[in-house]
């Protein structure tokens, strides 16, 4: 019996001294591990475990201008469903409407049905030349980008590269529909077959882009002659019975939605730019043109 109360003791005696022991380790281990975050950063980096990456600084500048034009793709398509657009259709409808109810009136001053012939057209250089005119100008105002001095205007010339697609690509969604405004006019230099693909005009919403755009951004100097150009082409197009009344004026409306979505898209990415502390979402990725210095501009920014 006293055998065993001695064991007992002895037993106690020795969890007694390793609880002690426990204490004064994790003591001393509480206080070697309150170091700063600088030495914890500086011990972090020379971890040689650690996932590096090995990336070179062109392949991170390939791969931020990709995701940040990726985003500005996507914004600027969701900008099509906005106030602007209801705007833009709220006054390309009625005359719309109004133009296919004269579309065959003012078809039939310019051609004859019965035989199948042109009338009051003219020269076929004037018809050429005006299909080929937006060429051009698209050219020159993209290329503003890389040698204009004005970054407001290289801005601009950025994003509307970026948009100019999009407004050439929506077009075909409407072009084998086989409804009658889809229908071209008849016209003398081609087979009196109705044929389709007329619905909108890719000439008109092309300008229209430009002329709208450029006109919102840059003011009457940009704007008046694309808009004469708009005209023109508009007026020729009408003449060589290419296009119906109604169908230039969708051409327009769409061109005019797109130039709406570039243009607030744009202001969104100068507001981020100039007002660090505007309402934004939590993670933002930017990656343009910069409004001060030639070259591109990347930035990432995180608020909660």
């Amino acid at each position: 019996m006293k055998r065993s109360n001695a064991l007992f003791c002895l037993l106690v005696i020795v969890l007694a001294c390793n609880i002690a022991l426990l204490g004064s380790a994790s003591s001393i281990e509480s206080k070697s591990l309150k170091i700063k975050q600088a030495e914890f950063e500086k011990i972090d980096s020379k971890n040689p475990f650690k996932k590096q990456d090995f990336r070179s600084p062109g392949t991170k500048k390939v791969l931020a201008m990709t995701e940040g034009t990726l985003r500005d793709v996507l914004e600027l398509n969701l900008n099509i469903f906005s106030r602007d657009t209801m705007k833009v259709l709220t006054v390309t409808m009625p005359g719309f409407l109004l133009g296919r109810m004269m579309d065959r009136k003012v078809n039939s001053v310019f051609y004859d049905l019965f035989n199948h012939k042109d009338l009051r057209q003219c020269s076929h250089y004037c018809r050429d030349w005006t299909a080929k005119a937006m060429y051009p100008a698209e050219i020159f105002l993209a290329s503003e980008y890389f040698w204009s001095n004005n970054d407001r205007l290289r801005t601009t010339s950025w994003y509307f590269m970026l948009g100019l697609p999009f407004v050439m690509f929506s077009r075909q969604f409407f072009y084998g529909v086989n409804v009658p405004f889809a229908y071209r006019p008849g016209c003398g230099r081609f087979p009196k077959k109705i044929k389709m693909g007329g619905f909108p005009s890719g000439h008109i919403s092309q300008i229209s882009y430009m002329a709208t755009l450029y006109g919102l951004r840059h003011g009457k100097k940009w704007g008046i002659p694309l808009g004469l150009l708009g005209l023109t082409t508009f007026s020729v197009f009408l003449n060589s019975n290419r296009h119906f009344v109604s169908q230039m004026v969708a051409g327009a409306g769409l061109g005019s939605i797109y130039a709406f979505a570039v243009k607030n898209l744009i202001e969104k990415r100068e507001l981020e730019f100039q007002e660090p502390g505007c309402k934004r979402n939590n993670l933002i990725f930017i990656c343009a043109p910069s409004l001060y210095t030639k070259g591109v501009k990347i930035s990432v920014s995180y608020t909660y």
